[in-house]
């Protein structure tokens, strides 16, 4: 097991990697994963706020989970709203996109990213092992 003390600098995804990650959503529990494949050797930390990093022990961000997504994330972040309802339908069913759904995609991953990293600089301390 790694212990946060022992990763390097985190490296984020850049926005080409992001665009290759796999993304889901569970309606039921209302979670949004986002994650890289083929499935490597990581750990889960907590970052606060319901989400969650996966490392590696490079420190590389290879996917994220956000916990009570709509009803709580989104609602922290309602400039995040109106892509996500355009965005959904097409993540529940893995449909296959339309390029302007694509640039939605990017423009809210990146968004979801840069939130994130600001939590985490702002936060340091809330970024604990699970």
């Amino acid at each position: 097991m790694t212990n946060i003390s022992q990763i390097p600098a985190i490296r984020w995804p850049t926005n080409e990697e992001l665009s290759q990650f796999r993304k889901s959503f569970d309606n039921r529990r209302g979670v949004l994963f986002i994650y890289r494949e083929p499935k490597v050797a990581a750990t889960s930390f907590a970052v606060g706020n319901g989400a969650w990093l996966r490392l590696t022990d490079s420190g590389d961000v290879i996917g994220f989970e956000i916990e009570d997504f709509e009803h709580v994330f989104l609602r922290k972040h309602p400039e995040l709203r109106r892509s996500w309802d355009e965005l959904k339908p097409s993540i529940i069913k893995r449909l296959k996109r339309r390029s302007d759904v694509d640039k939605v995609l990017a423009a809210f991953l990146l968004a979801l990213k840069s939130e994130l990293q600001r939590f985490l600089q702002q936060n340091p301390v809330q970024l604990g092992f699970v």
